[in-house]
């Protein structure tokens, strides 16, 4: 420590592994023992409460051994007083001293003396959506209708609000700050009405080449031209022809890809006049103010929501983190007083992690060290390498800035640790060598220094063969249009040899520390790093099918749980014992466990009385508060953590260990928050839909058992972890962000932040330079310094999976790299003339074993499936609607912002009918296949598979039904398709017997085949010849009941296809009937799908209207509705309903359906 200055501020550099934390523990003790500050006036600041108890029981140690080795007595007992006020040192997270700061100063900085905690990302919708309703139309009046039209609120109103949220989240602490810039600029809202007012002015250039547009929408020969003609032409000549407004025109090109004209402008063709380019750079010039007018939508909404939730909060008494820091901040530099008291009160700060910091945090740190007329002193410690925390608003522009000043401008001393005392001799040199390379940090503040590896005898981990510690797998592009996916499953079967190797003693034996014995590494000793938690899933699963312990690291969502689900269904058969369909829901979930099969072919209501029975129980020792024998009662009486490990031992541990956990934690709630037994459900509902944000440790999965277990982690979550094994999984990962709803950058100087909603490629520089190519700079950077972190966890081995360059015969790269961008810079670096770097160990793919049969497809993994298996009745999911997938509130009024909306689901709007007794109806049932006999319980395992000739009845049947129609590609070789068929069928039927599992795939194989060779109604085409282009899947669609627009009926149509300009609508049916042809049959389907019917029908027409104007003609565009019962069909066109409503019955269906949804209270009373 001698050489450091205590006299001057420090910038102390550590790179991973070099002692940083050892460096900070020395710093305090030696200023301490130099009597240079006493501990209360000493402020450490690090990133997480964790790491601050940890500082401080480090540093409290350090004074003890520093007091008991010491001899000098005035030493000593300065570090006496020091051991005894150690609590009145401040060591916290920079959160912490804020708050502390505001909780002791509240008087004087104006502020209120207690608030409660808020998170801003969960606060920030809620006050969005209020604000959207009430100010919009105070600030747009009666523009806002032609305002929003034009905006993607529109055609994404889910991503147009997480758009909004989004940035709000990111520059809420300094959306004041002069720092802070926009592109574009911040508009009024009388500017972005002007901009409105511009476009419309360029539609009259537009109609003066009406004839032309007219004549240019015709066929052309050109591919290119074509799609254009037909998808920005033709629909532009229809409106201009009809009698459209102006704001009509400009509603229609809000919703065509008008920037596909771009590409043309250069571009010669025979198929084009010069009329055709002046009318594309018309289009185009509107498109760019549209896109304006959209992205100054956002920055004045974000704005404007941020003032309106920081007046909420005020109100409200709330204070969220970002609020700790901005009022501190605002707070020294309007009270010169509150300044110099805390500038002679705290003369020595130490900030750990700075790398880690933002420009508020610098504001704050600058007035109280470096600002001051006092001696005081600032020693920040970071490494800008292991900057990975951009998404979490850190900042390392903000670093680099900072310790330039710290050093120009206020005299400072840059320290730089270099020595590592984690990693053995070997891995370092692998480090050192791929860090050091010129093609790896492009950033060019970040100037790598090569570290030195410690005396050997002095890490914790130490190998019996250092030679194996830099591992480098290598694979080989066989041709460019190679996947992925290949090479990742390649790399799987790989680990799980090497690991199996590792485990058994073959590979490496350590020493650990303070031992003296070589032993076999365990499973705790491995770790495998991630990008992202879907990888960290498949992983595990692939692990656990060859008896691998493994378990997900810090493993997030434990109120998403299964578990956390059947606990809801619980409580909310609790609070409503009357209703007999919450018994049916309990009786499925794991409590009882019971097959769908069995409560169909038992009586039901015997069934029943037992869930009843359960219940009552439950509930009076909920209503005496015998809270402890409740909760307890939950798990014994049901015996639900028996019947986990008998039906899943596969995932029992997992299961059990989460319904303990939830139990703990909800009986703790219950105590401390006071509630009943409704305010239980409420809140574990709050919990499970994200209304309310759980405390980030109570919602990670514990650990199962204590059993040592191969750690899963993202490389996000390593940071600051060690491991003797690490391979390294995430760098076959595409990028670290996947969806971009804003380029986010630094200027040249680095001193302002730049958002960037309109995302044009204007250039923004003298060197015409994008603000993409800007933000694509940033992205590479970090994802440099992600992966620095994740190979410098590694004690004594490291395996890194590089894939080969395809290159020409010349030695040129050739295409990219099975579009792997993050793999690319570590081969470069990793690989020099075909070799690899000194001292690594080469491993060539497909010159060991692997286990490539047994790896998990993950395109097809249960979690790529658990989106698709929702059921659609709780579960909307938000899609993107293009031009022809329009909403159904296409056509907004003012008035609509100003209340709230009613939206129904159609399933709801069924179940209400169908109590009421009204018209429609749809309560038909038909018996099982097979009947028990006498009182024994079916059970289809028990049977030969050759004696089942259907697929079971049911939702599980009709879900993966749907599934596998919604997945395959209807062109594609029947292997493909019977490989998603087998993976739905053992996915959906996953406690079936195998031989069960393989007769139910051979059933839908057949049907799925039967249903491809469909002759579709109304064409002349067969379903397997419907072009991807002519058909939606899962359509969603939002049906407007009342004059007034704010009811609505929301749903899903299974697929809405086109044929020649013809709209069919088409829906799929699982359930089996007597026949499938013939007047019963269509008298069933009329019967008993009549709601759905007349709703789909309603709906298709008025999205036809809505997106086809003045053209649409019911005749010529509405081809009709079919059904397709998927059990009945066959060669002979069986099981197909087709039906085309005539016109006079599409217009009385309003009338009849609102009548009846009147009846049931769905829509109140027409005076109201």
């Amino acid at each position: 420590m001698n050489k450091y200055q205590l006299d001057k501020h420090m910038v102390i550099e550590a790179s991973a592994g070099t002692g940083k934390t050892y460096t900070i523990t020395k710093l305090i003790s030696a200023i301490i023992r130099e009597d240079r500050s006493k501990p209360e006036n000493i402020v450490v600041v690090t990133y997480t409460e964790k790491a601050a108890g940890e500082l401080k029981e480090r540093i409290s140690k350090e004074f003890n051994e520093a007091y008991s080795s010491s001899t000098n007595l005035k030493e000593k007992k300065l570090l006496e007083n020091a051991i005894k006020k150690i609590d009145d040192m401040m060591i916290s997270t920079i959160h912490g001293f804020c708050n502390s700061l505001i909780a002791e100063f509240s008087f004087e900085n104006g502020e209120q003396f207690q608030c409660s905690l808020v998170d801003d990302s969960v606060l920030l919708p809620k006050i969005l959506h209020s604000y959207m309703r009430k100010e919009w139309f105070t600030s747009f009046k009666t523009r806002l209708p032609e305002i929003v039209r034009v905006s993607h609120f529109i055609s994404d109103p889910s991503g147009f609000e997480n758009r909004i949220v989004s940035l709000a989240n990111s520059i809420y602490s300094i959306a004041d700050s002069e720092n802070c810039m926009f592109n574009p600029k911040r508009m009024s809202a009388d500017e972005i009405i002007a901009l409105y007012d511009s476009a419309l002015q360029k539609i009259n250039g537009l109609r003066s080449f009406r004839d032309e547009i007219m004549t240019s929408s015709r066929a052309a020969a050109n591919k290119t031209v074509m799609k254009i003609k037909k998808n920005i032409l033709s629909p532009l000549a229809r409106v201009l022809s009809s009698p459209a407004t102006d704001a009509e025109i400009i509603g229609l090109l809000a919703t065509l890809s008008l920037h596909e004209l771009q590409g043309r402008m250069k571009v010669k063709s025979k198929d084009e006049t010069q009329s055709d380019k002046e009318v594309y750079q018309i289009l185009l010039d509107i498109n760019s103010t549209l896109e304006s007018i959209n992205a100054g939508l956002i920055i004045y909404t974000v704005l404007e929501l941020i003032e309106k939730v920081k007046h909420h909060k005020k109100e409200a008494g709330l204070i969220s983190f970002n609020d700790m820091l901005v009022t501190v901040n605002n707070a020294l530099k309007k009270n010169p007083e509150f300044l110099l008291f805390l500038q002679q009160k705290y003369t020595f700060g130490l900030v750990d992690e700075f790398q880690d910091t933002d420009s508020v945090q610098w504001s704050i740190f600058k007035q109280i060290f470096l600002d001051s007329h006092t001696n005081n002193k600032l020693f920040v410690i970071g490494d800008p390498k292991q900057a990975i925390y951009a998404f979490r608003n850190a900042d390392v522009f903000t670093y680099f800035t900072a310790t330039k000043e710290i050093a120009d401008i206020y005299n400072g001393k840059r320290e730089v640790l270099d020595t590592n005392y984690r990693s053995t001799e070997s891995v370092v040199s692998g480090y050192n060598a791929i860090f050091s390379s010129d093609s790896y940090f492009i950033n060019e503040h970040i100037q790598y220094e090569n570290v030195n590896a410690c005396e050997q005898d002095k890490i914790k981990a130490i190998p019996d063969k250092p030679e194996l510690g830099f591992n480098v797998f290598r694979m080989s592009i066989e041709n460019s249009g190679t996947k992925i996916g290949t090479f990742r499953n390649q790399y799987k079967s790989f680990i799980i040899e090497e690991i199996k190797k590792i485990l058994s003693g073959d590979k490496i034996k350590i020493k650990r520390e303070k031992t003296d014995t070589m032993v076999i590494p365990d499973e705790g000793d491995i770790c495998i790093l991630v990008s992202k938690r879907k990888d960290a899933i498949i992983v595990e699963k692939e692990l656990k099918k060859h008896g691998i312990n493994s378990t997900i690291y810090k493993k997030p969502g434990l109120y998403q749980s299964d578990e956390a689900n059947a606990l809801f269904i619980l409580f909310d058969a609790l609070t409503d014992i009357a209703d007999k369909g919450k018994y049916k829901k309990l009786l499925l979930s794991d409590f009882f466990k019971l097959e769908p099969s069995v409560i169909e072919q038992n009586d039901f209501e015997e069934l029943e009385k037992i869930a009843h029975n359960f219940v009552i129980e439950l509930k009076n020792l909920s209503d005496t508060k015998s809270w402890t024998l409740f909760f307890s009662g939950i798990l014994e009486k049901t015996a639900v953590i028996y019947k986990t490990i008998k039906n899943d031992s596969a995932n029992a541990q997992r299961k059990s260990a989460n319904y303990y956990q939830l139990i703990e934690l909800l009986e703790n709630e219950v105590f401390q928050k006071r509630l009943d037994l409704r305010g239980l459900r409420d809140y574990l509902h709050s919990l499970t839909n994200n209304l309310i944000r759980a405390e980030m440790e109570t919602d990670l999965h514990r650990l199962e058992t204590e059993d040592k277990k191969v750690q899963i982690m993202t490389i996000h979550a390593s940071k600051g972890l060690e491991f003797p094994v690490v391979f390294l999984y995430g760098s076959l990962s595409s990028s670290i962000r996947t969806k971009i709803d804003y380029y986010v950058y630094h200027d040249d100087n680095n001193s302002n932040i730049i958002y960037d909603v309109l995302k044009n490629d204007t250039p923004i520089n003298e060197n015409h330079t994008t603000s993409k190519a800007c933000f694509d700079k940033e992205i590479a950077e970090e994802l440099r310094r992600l992966y620095y972190v994740a190979i410098t966890r590694a004690q004594v081995m490291i395996y890194i999976p590089v894939i080969e360059k395809l290159r020409t015969e010349d030695g040129k790269v050739k295409g990219t790299r099975a579009n792997c961008p993050s793999e690319m810079f570590l081969a470069d670096s990793l690989i020099k003339n075909g070799k690899v770097i000194p001292g690594a160990v080469e491993i060539i793919a497909g010159q060991t074993s692997m286990y490539a049969d047994n790896t998990v497809n993950e395109e097809n993994s249960p979690h790529a499936l658990s989106k698709e298996i929702a059921n659609k009745e709780y579960f909307i999911q938000n899609v993107t609607i293009d031009s022809e997938n329009n909403p159904l509130f296409y056509n907004l009024t003012a008035r609509q912002f100003n209340r709230f909306f009613t939206i129904q689901s159609y399933s709801s709007i069924d179940r209400l009918l169908k109590h009421s007794n009204k018209k429609y109806t749809n309560n038909f049932e038909y018996e099982p296949l097979r009947k028990r006999k006498n009182n024994e319980v079916y059970s289809e395992n028990d049977v030969d598979e050759n004696e089942i000739l259907e697929l079971p009845s049911g939702a599980v049947t009709g879900n993966m039904l749907h599934y596998i129609l919604e997945t395959i590609d209807y062109s594609k070789d029947s292997a493909s398709t019977d490989e998603i068929i087998i993976k739905a069928v053992d996915r959906y039927y996953s406690n079936r017997d195998k031989k069960i599992k393989n007769r139910y795939a051979e059933l839908v194989a057949t049907m799925v085949n039967n249903i491809l060779q469909t002759q579709l109604p109304g064409t002349a085409i067969r379903l397997q010849n419907l072009k991807s282009e002519n058909k939606k899947n899962e359509m969603e669609f939002y049906l407007k009941l009342d004059p007034e627009g704010v009811c609505f009926i929301n749903g899903f149509i299974d697929m809405v296809y086109r044929h020649e300009d013809k709209y069919y609508i088409l829906d799929w049916k699982s359930n089996r009937l007597p026949g499938y042809n013939g007047a019963s049959f269509i008298s069933d389907v009329k019967n008993h799908y009549k709601l759905q019917y007349d709703v789909y029908h309603l709906a298709v027409v008025e999205w036809l209207q809505s997106t086809m104007g003045a053209t649409f003609n019911y005749e010529k565009n509405f081809g009709g509705i079919v059904y397709i019962y998927l059990r009945g069909v066959n060669e002979n066109n069986e099981g197909v309903f087709f039906e085309k409503p005539d016109f006079t019955s599409y217009k009385q269906l309003r009338s009849e359906l609102i009548s009846q949804l009147h009846n049931i209270s769905v829509l109140g009373d027409s005076d109201e």
